[in-house]
This record gives C-alpha cells, sequence and structure tokens, in this order.
C-alpha cells in the first residue's frame, strides 16, 4: 500500500480528495504545513490523520527549513510525498532526501508557470485550461509533467468562476490518477531532480486505441429543452459533432403540432435508435422510460412499426 505525505499552506482540497478517493488503495500517512493556521490541520485531524507544523523562522535559509521538514518527517513511513498549494520552492535538500514529490499547477503547462495562473489564462484569452501534475524540481513549474486534465474557458468567466471549475473538473481528476499510477507502481521517475538534472516520467499503460487510458470528451450545446427529468428541472442537449452515425440530436420531429422533446423524449428516442441499429432489417420499437416494451422487425419499416 501507498503512504502519501501531504503538504500544504492553506486547505489541502486535493489532499483531502485524494484521502476520500483512495486511488489504487494510497491513504495519507501525515499532512504537514508551514502554516500553523491553516485549515488543512483541523481537517486532518478531525479524519485521524497526523499532522505536523514547520514554520520558517525570520532569516531561516530555505536548507535549514527544508532539513527541519525532513526532522519533522522522519519519524513516518511514505513513499510519495503530494504538494497541495505548498507555498514553498523546494530545493535540493528536500528533494534529494524525499521520494517523488509531485504538485498539481492550475493550468496546462508549459502555459502560465507561477502565480496567478488563473489570471494569466483570462488575460491571455483562451479557451481551453486546466492542471497539469507534474515532478517536482528545483525549477518552478517546471519539472516533467506526469498528466493533465483540461477544462473550457467561457467568456463571462471571472477568475472565482475559473479557479473552483479548474478545482472541481480538472485537479479532482488528475491528481487521483497520478497517485493511483503511483501506488499501481506505474509511474516511473528517473533521473537527477536537481535544477541542473535531467529527469524523465514515464507510465506504464497509458496507451491510446479502441479503449485508452484516458478520456477526454468534448459536446456542444445544440438544443435547451422545455425541461429535465422533472418538470421544475432544466436541461439540454449536447453532441458529439464529429459523430458519424445517426443520431436523435438532429432528428426533424415530425407529429406537427405537438410539443418540443423533454429531456424523457430524448432519451427515449436515442434508446429507441440505440436498439433499432442492432438489426439489418427495417426495424421499429417502443420504448417507455428508456426502457424497450416492444421491438419488431420487417421487410417495410410500415410493416415493423
Amino acid at each position: 500500500m501507498t503512504t502519501i505525505a501531504g503538504m500544504a499552506s492553506n486547505r489541502g482540497r486535493n489532499l483531502l480528495h485524494i484521502d476520500e478517493r483512495r486511488p489504487g488503495g494510497a491513504e495519507l500517512g501525515v499532512v504537514l504545513s508551514n502554516h500553523a493556521e491553516a485549515p488543512v490541520l483541523d481537517a486532518a485531524a478531525e479524519r485521524g490523520i497526523p499532522t505536523e507544523v514547520v514554520e520558517r523562522d525570520d532569516g531561516e535559509s530555505r536548507a535549514s527549513h527544508e532539513q527541519r521538514v525532513l526532522d519533522a518527517l522522519s519519524s513516518y513511513d511514505f513513499d510519495l510525498v503530494c504538494l497541495d498549494g505548498y507555498m514553498r520552492v523546494l530545493t535540493g535538500t528536500f528533494l534529494d532526501a524525499a521520494p517523488t514529490t509531485l504538485n498539481v499547477h492550475p493550468s496546462l503547462l508549459p502555459s502560465f508557470p507561477g502565480m496567478d495562473a488563473h489570471e494569466q489564462v483570462l488575460d491571455a484569452g483562451v479557451s481551453v485550461t486546466g492542471c497539469t501534475v507534474h515532478v517536482v524540481t528545483e525549477e518552478v513549474d517546471a519539472g516533467p509533467i506526469v498528466t493533465q486534465e483540461s477544462v473550457p474557458v467561457y467568456g463571462d468567466d471571472d477568475t472565482g468562476e475559473l479557479k473552483k471549475r479548474v478545482l472541481y473538473d480538472a485537479e479532482f481528476t488528475a491528481y487521483p490518477r497520478a497517485v493511483r499510477w503511483a501506488a499501481e507502481d506505474r509511474l516511473h521517475v528517473e533521473g537527477d531532480r536537481t535544477a541542473d538534472g535531467e529527469l524523465t516520467v514515464t507510465v506504464d499503460g497509458d496507451d491510446g486505441g479502441d479503449f485508452p487510458e484516458r478520456r477526454v470528451v468534448s459536446d456542444d450545446r445544440t438544443a435547451t429543452l422545455r425541461y429535465g427529468e422533472n418538470p421544475h428541472q432544466d436541461a439540454a442537449v449536447y453532441a458529439d459533432t464529429a459523430a458519424a452515425e445517426a443520431s436523435v440530436v438532429e432528428a426533424p420531429q415530425l407529429n406537427e403540432g405537438a410539443k418540443a422533446l423533454s429531456y424523457n423524449n430524448y432519451n427515449d428516442a436515442d434508446a429507441a435508435l440505440n436498439l433499432i441499429k442492432e438489426f439489418e432489417a427495417p426495424a421499429a420499437a417502443v420504448i417507455k422510460h428508456t426502457n424497450p416494451a416492444g421491438c419488431a422487425t420487417a421487410e417495410t419499416l410500415a410493416d415493423a412499426y
């Protein structure tokens, strides 16, 4: 089982999410912060996770502070270090003595490194951003990439909205993935972690093909609906515009004067289409709440109906 030493300066929400998910069976063995008032400390303690605080003294060198961090962690057994908003630049003093150290950065590196990544993204006017899990080296946000996850940037986004989307839709996906790879002994880091060294990352089984290790799905909204699964809910239809096979999304509604399709109507129509695709002969299907109530084939579509 892989045990993680988590290091955070504030809330440590990625660390807590990893603790909840236990990717690959990994568990959080200790949480250390350089701020005594960091909320992550109380959150970890409530879960029964040991905590440590190592604040940097005024005028203390980075090497001295990092050695005290290592001393505080020395009584714990851990296989992986995960940083989460740990606002210290680590040097070889720590990196050479610790196991592989990972960090998550809120942009698609090498774009928008450093502080204020979300502000940089909005200022640049890009339409896609995301997060990067990388191996920590002495150079800030420059270590080799382990994995990334993308999210859209919308025209009306502000920093707060974008930060929330990157955290929940990108970081909460990518960081557990990287930890799972490490826990499954699929993540291999080789080389020198110092500023002048070369470091490489490989992941066993991060393959493509018909059933790839990872998927990125992007759909476009094609219509808003009368209501969702229930009348008080909003809903919309999204479609993969690159799909070549038949779809109900653009199918014309032939029953003149009928109400526009609802969420349930689209689900039933899609289920019926998927069912009749199984047959070479003309086929008709009756669906109620996505359950097949009847299906028939015949020489003509009218006879099947």
